[in-house]
């Protein structure tokens, strides 16, 4: 079972979404407050959300006015580890036209979230360069696997 802390401690490890209105209430719970200010400052995709922490730092809730430093101060972006001087990667090239048709098993799918699903899906029909493991069902799983075995990250 997660404790209540734990549980806002997870929520701040996605990039934004479902997560943000519980993060917001929890502004306002003295226990929970510090976590959620944490999570919220390193969260970008607030959409119209950001209007309801500026709500709470107006009417004087210091977690919330936190949140809206650390935004100004852009620490999200300021924070993170420095670009390496050099970056080698092999590139998956897909030649074409790619669309979400391309990457996605909405025929076969009957669940959004099914990510393994996608995973397999993605460019299961075949074009110039992809060569799908099984056409029209699994895309090409085994070709991506050569590629990495270069060594390098692929992009």
């Amino acid at each position: 079972l997660l404790t209540p802390e734990k549980a806002i401690e997870l929520l701040g490890t996605m990039q934004g979404g479902y997560n943000i209105h519980p993060l917001i209430d929890a502004l306002d719970d003295a226990k929970l407050a510090p976590i959620a200010a944490k999570a919220l400052s390193h969260t970008l995709l607030m959409f119209d959300n950001f209007y309801d922490v500026e709500e709470k730092a107006k009417a004087g809730n210091e977690y919330a006015k936190q949140v809206m430093q650390s935004w100004a101060d852009a620490e999200w972006f300021l924070n993170r580890p420095a670009l390496a001087e050099k970056l080698t990667v092999t590139v998956f090239k897909v030649t074409g036209e790619t669309n979400t048709d391309d990457l996605s098993p909405a025929p076969d799918a009957w669940s959004r979230p099914d990510i393994p699903l996608h995973a397999l899906a993605m460019l299961k029909n075949a074009r110039e360069g992809i060569e799908p493991d099984q056409p029209g069902v699994v895309g090409p799983i085994k070709q991506i696997e050569a590629l990495q075995q270069k060594g390098f990250p692929l992009a």
